[in-house]
């Protein structure tokens, strides 16, 4: 109950594709301070996706309070419209308008209600070890809120989830896992703690 999952915050996406780019080829990514605090988690860091996508397409972000704000409360063109606001104050009143647009809404989601787990002043480490036990040896959980240290991210489900599967071979098995197909091998060779314990 201490990790702090939806309700007053979330991180939300938009991808605006324009007709051509308008920033540096050489960018791929581009933060610009918010012009106040009230500001923050508004259309801050931008990510180049044309090299990934093929298409000269911005991905931006909502976060925390201003990201649940956004979520529940701002319909798309708003959104659309602050989001260019962002990149004007960045290139220059002459940034177009975009051809197309995708927004997540993680929050107002129903079947998600959220977008990540966040640690708040009372949340403790022990807190996302317990969350992650299994219950009777028949429930294993798995997902991002499980890792210490790399919660909010997908490398943390991801190793959560192998955590989770690593237990279920040993138990019903009796078997130790073999990493040699595992398309993330070369991390948990560097990393071998992760093959047993979560990190």
């Amino acid at each position: 109950a201490r990790i702090g999952y939806g309700r007053g915050a979330t991180l939300n996406k938009i991808f605006l594709r324009f007709a051509e780019p308008f920033w540096p080829a050489t960018e791929d990514r581009i933060i610009a301070l918010p012009p106040s605090l009230e500001e923050r988690g508004l259309f801050v860091t931008w990510m180049n996706l044309t090299e990934l996508t093929g298409e000269p397409v911005l991905l931006s972000f909502t976060s925390g309070a201003n990201g649940a704000a956004c979520d529940t409360g701002a319909p798309d063109d708003a959104l659309v419209a602050t989001a260019l606001t962002a990149l004007r104050g960045i290139f220059g009143p002459d940034v177009p308008e975009p051809v197309d647009y995708r927004i997540t809404r993680w929050l107002s989601d129903p079947w998600a209600r959220g977008s990540y787990s966040y640690s708040d002043v009372m949340t403790r480490a022990e807190d996302r070890l317990r969350y992650v036990d299994p219950i009777h040896d028949r429930l294993y959980f798995a997902g991002e809120a499980a890792s210490p240290r790399y919660y909010g991210t997908v490398h943390a489900a991801l190793l959560s989830g192998q955590h989770a599967a690593f237990q279920l071979l040993r138990r019903l098995a009796g078997v130790d896992p073999v990493i040699d197909d595992l398309p993330w091998r070369a991390f948990l060779e560097r990393h071998p703690a992760a093959i047993t314990t979560m990190i």
